[in-house]
């Protein structure tokens, strides 16, 4: 559907690609009220890296996840980016993601604080 909004062709193995690397693949016929908080997560990042955009603007995209899916959905999005030659900026409060893009050439990390009154 992503793809057709977007009007881009639909690509079947791209989009099993993308399901399978988030482990959501039995779920792509089930509606969204059917879904988990994590599992519509996972199945909307799939969805909007299936466009293929040239920047993926990732809010808290680990939020809700558990461990596993977590680092899938970083893996996802870190190989999306390298293939597509994107830039991949992640806007998060996680500690796992520092820790899992802690060994990412190029990377860059922005530490806003608030000061305590």
């Amino acid at each position: 559907m992503a793809q057709w909004a977007a009007g881009q062709p639909s690509d079947e193995g791209r989009i099993a690609e993308a399901l399978t690397a988030l482990d959501v693949q039995t779920l792509a016929s089930r509606k969204p009220a059917q879904l988990s908080g994590g599992q519509a997560q996972r199945v909307a990042l799939a969805r909007a890296l299936l466009l293929q955009p040239k920047v993926i603007l990732a809010d808290e995209p680990t939020a809700s996840l558990d461990d596993e899916a977590a680092a899938a959905s970083l893996a996802l999005l870190r190989s999306t980016a390298q293939r597509q030659g994107a830039t991949l900026v992640i806007a998060t409060h996680d500690a796992r993601v520092n820790t899992l893009f802690k060994d990412e050439k190029g990377l860059q990390s922005i530490h806003i604080g608030r000061k305590q009154l």
